[in-house]
């Protein structure tokens, strides 16, 4: 009985040493490698409430710019869902414009119908990349909805927790092999759906993004593909568009790939590049243009367009350098030519050495003997000493809300909230009014949310509005998280109304 202890122990070791040598074939990181192939896989909701949401389809329209920026080498799949998989594609190659043909036909012809089964469209997309060699390429998810999990009239019979479920799987499928899943929530201020988005989207080091208009939703789109391309020069500038034909000069230097991404927010009418460049391919959808150049030559580009009504335009332009090889020299002498050996012969003359080296197995023999013993303390110690769970983050501190003048309403007093009371994955300011009884009609109070700072000290702000936000001196942007420490005040102001207020974030000693 004890021979046999010792022999299952001393296969677990080997076992053991095995999972460490190959752990990064079943546990990447979700990084991004710019000399590698991509898979992208769009998973794009297709309910009901998507009719009203994306009356332009530019959910569609966002998988069209994305086919237009991919690469030859790189593959893109599509799943639609609402309660059910509407639509499944194959990993299609960006060089197979025939099947590319085939999928933007069939993407036409679906309608905005049914309930929203979020895990099933993230399950089904995940699987589809789960089953590919993901050794070589990157991986990534770009998941495109309006709201969380709702499933009253599932004819499958499917319920939000087999929902919720499929998605915690998914997700933990997605961090074991390294598949980053970005968020795009269209045209919605509900803090329950930006939730449940951003959650989808943070463990695997994703984005997560609110998209309420059509140039917001284009160079979204363009961010994420686009980071996927070589390390390079990169551009952006910013016009107005009308109804007259317009010209943007844009510099091209020598000996570059060049992608320029033409983003409007309006129709695009009339689209014209002036150029010299020998190899240049021009993409096109409703409200965008994709150029390609590659063995650039050095000039100034002209691109000329015209849209429907005034607009905003975002041109963002990557100038990948080409590598140039350079050429070894080969010095002039009257000396004869040596004459190398071939390398094989080399190789195995040194490996024969190294056999005939004497020392070498024993050398080996203690080598394993010595990682079966340190295997074997691990072991021991792990059984030993239990393995203490980690402490999510939870909302903490207090908020002190001063009312400068908010919609004239001078009569609210100050407020005081202890966040320990409130939801520990996060509140928006709303949900803090309505708990005090203010039912103040500002719709973009769901739009700004405090979350637990993940080291368990001070807050994280996360909004998506049009006003301005301040963490003392600091200007909080649109959808990128700001870190607010005690001490520290809030100030949030919508010019469109005058309405202005602060928020104090503070640490109350308790008594006693």
């Amino acid at each position: 009985m004890k021979c046999l202890k010792t022999y299952r122990l001393y296969l677990f070791i080997c076992a053991l040493m095995i999972m460490f040598a190959s752990v990064r074939s079943y546990a990447k990181e979700a990084t991004i490698d710019t000399g590698l192939a991509d898979d992208f896989v769009v998973i794009l909701d297709v309910s009901g409430s998507m009719k009203k949401t994306d009356t332009d389809r530019l959910a569609f329209e966002s998988i069209e710019l994305l086919l237009n920026l991919c690469d030859e080498e790189d593959r893109i799949g599509v799943i639609a869902f609402n309660d059910d998989i509407v639509y499944q594609s194959q990993l299609v190659k960006g060089s197979d414009q025939d099947a590319i043909r085939v999928m933007k036909q069939q993407l036409s012809k679906i309608e905005y119908r049914g309930d929203t089964d979020n895990g099933l469209g993230l399950k089904a997309g995940i699987s589809m990349l789960a089953e590919q060699d993901h050794t070589y390429r990157n991986q990534t998810v770009i998941f495109i909805s309006d709201g969380k999990t709702d499933l009253p009239d599932s004819k499958s019979g499917r319920t939000e927790e087999d929902s919720y479920a499929d998605m915690e799987s998914a997700q933990s499928i997605a961090v074991a092999q390294g598949i980053s899943i970005h968020t795009i929530g269209l045209c919605t201020s509900d803090s329950e759906i930006a939730d449940e988005l951003t959650a989808m989207s943070a463990a695997t080091k994703g984005t997560s993004n609110i998209c309420s208009g059509t140039l917001q939703m284009m160079n979204k789109v363009a961010d994420i593909v686009m980071g996927y391309k070589e390390a390079g020069q990169n551009g952006q500038d910013t016009v107005k568009t009308g109804k007259n034909l317009q010209t943007q000069e844009i510099d091209i230097s020598e000996n570059n790939t060049v992608y320029i991404v033409f983003e409007s927010s309006r129709p695009i009418l009339d689209f014209k590049v002036v150029s010299q460049q020998e190899q240049i391919t021009i993409y096109e959808t409703k409200h965008s243009r994709v150029i390609r150049c590659s063995d650039t030559k050095q000039e100034q580009m002209s691109v000329c367009y015209r849209c429907e009504n005034d607009g905003n335009v975002i041109i963002r332009s990557t100038f990948i350098e080409k590598v140039q090889e350079q050429p070894q020299e080969v010095p002039m002498s009257n000396t004869p030519p040596v004459i190398q050996q071939p390398v094989k012969e080399t190789v195995k003359e040194t490996a024969q050495e190294k056999s005939s080296n004497p020392y070498l197995i024993p050398a080996i023999t203690i080598l394993v003997i010595l990682t079966a013993g340190i295997s074997a303390g691990i072991i021991y110690a792990f059984n030993r000493k239990p393995k203490q769970e980690k402490k999510l983050p939870v909302l903490q501190g207090y908020l002190h809300a001063c009312f400068i003048d908010l919609k004239s309403k001078n009569d609210i007093p100050d407020i005081e909230w202890n966040l320990r009371d409130y939801p520990e994955a996060g509140v928006s300011l709303k949900e803090l009014f309505e708990s005090s009884g203010i039912q103040e009609d500002l719709p973009q109070l769901n739009q700004i949310c405090l979350y637990p700072n993940e080291e368990g000290e001070g807050l994280l702000l996360v909004h998506c509005t049009d006003g301005g936000v301040f963490v003392n001196d600091r200007t909080v942007s649109s959808n990128v998280p700001a870190h607010v420490q005690y001490g520290e005040t809030i100030y949030i102001a919508f010019p469109e109304n005058a309405s202005e207020f602060s928020l104090r974030y503070f640490e109350k000693k308790e008594a006693g």
